[in-house]
């Protein structure tokens, strides 16, 4: 992080203390909620709000309206992960 992020090392604490905390189970649910986002994926039924925070984060999924509520959906970037996953 240091040697080609942040300008000083106060930046680079800053950046480290609000990165995502990822763990095993969290990836998992990440992976499952990827392919369920496919068309779309009520905001209701997620399990697990850090992987949803995850794909997010990582540009795999948008947040769309449906009716009364919200869904989840693929970007593009997330379609081509599930194709290549799919291979």
């Amino acid at each position: 992080m240091l040697l080609g992020g942040p300008a000083s090392i106060f930046q680079a604490l800053g950046i480290w203390a609000h990165r995502l905390r990822a763990n095993d189970a969290i990836i998992a649910e990440a992976s499952s909620l990827l392919a369920a986002s496919d068309p779309q994926c009520p905001i209701e039924k997620i399990h697990e709000i850090a992987s949803a925070v995850l794909l997010k984060r990582l540009g795999l999924i948008k947040v769309v309206p449906n009716g009364e509520s919200h869904a989840l959906t693929l970007t593009e970037k997330g379609r081509k992960i599930l194709e290549n996953r799919a291979k």
